[in-house]
């Protein structure tokens, strides 16, 4: 049996081979498409946080178009407390302009920062512009015409959630050549402005604020600010002997002015309705030539705004209280007392805006209702005239109301927007300036009544996403009560065209102004005695101010840039005596990262 059983063992060991490569060339035939599948897997009972941590910050772009230097007649509506933003600026990381050009001149925008998400932002920035040529002026005299602006500053924020603490602090300091003058008749004594009389206007300005920044009025939101500046003013040199509306035979001080305030605001929206309360409080202080010169000023604003399928209303009131004191004339009595004036002054200026949106964007009816109180302080008129007197002028405020009524939108798939509408301006102490022929070194500012019926039309065309071309008319009808030429024109017009591709860019546009008047004072014969003086028209005739710009980019962050001013090389006028430069251009490049 054993033997059988190991035979038949060898036996299978001799067949299995066999049978095992019989089964691996066997071939197998799919006629049937594998389909793989996955096993369901269970949802996870876990509810992701879907708050979004993310705070927009705008990008600002640095890119400065040169505007036309010209006096209008413009109304200064109040900023709705519902629709702030910061002035603190959040750039990009860096920015850089530079450029040159003829007549000669220079301009630098340099803008450095960082800003770290969630912890907050650090920025320091230069601005300069600057003219260094000379200007014949109307006396027949090529006299040096420099001007310059420079401003250095820091700004820093830090967020605290949703809200940030912000503040920024600067200083800007200002020259200016009077270059201006006369032709008496036809009298060949020529007479300018003496060389070397050079005034420097200074300001060191710092602010803080800390709260929101009034874009999301869904929650409550508030801020609360502080400002100071103190402000100094450089006569020059030529005011070392004396001018009519001024007897002292010796050099003028330095004049300083410092101001002190702060503010508030609030607001919530409620569904369709939205609230906001506001307040301010200013205080200023003249010394050395601007001694006697004092000034406080307290606002309070409130709005309601509501908003319901196609109406949309805002109604709100501010109340101002001012205290103005302020230097009547250098003269003295003989105790050596000087005048003075004082006036205690109570405003309110209604606030109202009505749209009625009767074709879906299309036509857009509007009634608006404004205005403003602005202290004339001798810093805010050296900004509107740089020759301004420091020793004959009285800070009234300047109070202005303004009622518009007109009607806009859009046509034409957005291509064409269009605004027309009629107004009425009723101004207390209102501006006009007045100059002596025989010593133009000063402009003096006389405050008065003075109304105007503006007729607007504005249009903004873009046949196709490239191209864009704007056009706009005012004309204006004046009832001045300030018995001086204002220097304002009736009429003013602006045109542009602008193309814009992606390597490429560049423009045209063009100002135009109807004929204007201001007033100048001329001695009889050539006599300082005010008493001797009799007012003479200086009349600016019809002129239009041409420009163009044309932009290349080089690479996506530098781009070359060249601009033209007074193409037409016309005689420009922004204030009597001094004209403009004539043709010009200004051509750099432009970085930023």
């Amino acid at each position: 049996m054993k033997r059988i059983l190991i035979l038949a063992a060898a036996a299978g060991a001799a067949l299995l081979p066999g049978a095992v490569s019989a089964q691996i060339g066997k071939q197998v035939e799919v006629t049937k498409t594998y389909v793989p599948s996955v096993e369901r897997a269970p949802k996870l009972a876990i509810q992701p946080d879907m708050t979004d941590t993310v705070r927009m910050r705008p990008e600002i772009d640095y890119r400065i178009t040169p505007l036309a230097r010209t006096t209008t007649l413009a109304t200064r509506p109040i900023r709705p407390a519902t629709v702030t933003y910061w002035e603190f600026n959040r750039p990009l990381p860096f920015y850089l302009k530079l450029g040159g050009g003829y007549p000669a001149n220079s301009a630098l925008d340099c803008y450095v920062s960082t800003q770290q998400a969630g912890i907050g932002y650090a920025m320091a920035y230069v601005n300069h512009e600057g003219w260094w040529g000379r200007i014949r002026n109307d006396a027949g005299e090529r006299e040096r015409a420099l001007r310059t602006t420079n401003r250095v500053g820091v700004a820093a924020g830090k967020y605290f959630g949703r809200r940030s603490l912000e503040g920024e602090v600067s200083y800007e300091n200002r020259l200016y050549d009077r270059y201006g003058g006369f032709r008496v008749g036809d009298d060949p004594n020529t007479l300018s402005a003496k060389r070397g009389d050079r005034p420097t206007y200074g300001s060191f300005d710092a602010r803080f604020r800390f709260g929101d920044d009034f874009t999301d009025l869904s929650r409550t939101n508030f801020r609360i600010g502080i400002h100071a500046e103190h402000f100094r003013y450089n006569p020059g040199e030529g005011y070392s002997e004396p001018v009519w509306f001024d007897a002292r035979p010796v050099a003028m001080p330095l004049g300083l002015e410092n101001t002190l305030g702060g503010e508030a605001a609030v607001a919530r929206r409620l569904g369709g309705h939205v609230l906001s309360l506001e307040a301010s409080y200013d205080w200023r202080d003249g010394s050395k030539s601007l001694s006697g010169n004092r000034a406080t000023q307290l606002r309070a604003a409130a709005r309601y705004g509501f908003r319901v399928r196609s109406v949309d209303l805002t109604l709100g009131l501010d109340y101002y209280w001012l205290h103005n004191r302020w230097r009547e004339s250098s003269a003295t009595t003989d105790g050596g007392e000087k005048y003075g004036m004082k006036k205690n002054s109570l405003y309110f200026v209604p606030y109202a805006r009505l749209r009625f949106d009767l074709g879906n964007g299309q036509f857009v009816p509007f009634a608006e209702a404004d205005g403003q109180v602005a202290e004339n302080t001798f810093a805010a008129l050296s900004r509107l005239n740089p020759y301004v007197a420091d020793n004959a002028w009285e800070p009234r405020s300047t109070v202005d109301y303004n009622v518009r009524l007109g009607v806009g939108g859009s046509l034409a798939g957005g291509k064409v927007a269009y605004r027309f509408y009629v107004g009425f301006t009723f101004t207390e102490n209102a501006l006009a300036w007045y100059c002596l022929q025989s010593e133009p070194v000063g402009f003096i500012p006389v405050p008065g009544r003075r109304d105007a019926v503006p007729l607007n039309g504005e249009l903004e065309i873009r046949p196709v996403n490239n191209l864009l071309i704007t056009l706009a008319a005012h004309g204006y009808d004046f009832s001045d009560r300030t018995g001086y030429c204002t220097g304002l024109p009736q009429f003013r017009g602006d045109a542009s065209v602008r193309y814009t591709h992606r390597k490429f860019a560049f423009g045209v546009s063009a100002a135009v102004r109807s004929v204007r008047f201001w007033s100048v004072m001329a001695a009889q014969p050539y006599s300082a005695d005010p008493a001797h003086l009799e007012e003479v028209p200086f009349k600016v005739p019809f002129t239009v101010d041409l420009r163009a710009f044309a932009d290349w980019h080089l690479t996506p962050r530098t781009t070359l840039f060249a601009e033209g001013r007074n193409l037409a090389n016309a005689r420009l006028y922004e204030w009597p005596g001094y004209p403009e430069y004539g043709a010009g251009f200004t051509a750099g490049v432009r970085i930023d990262f």
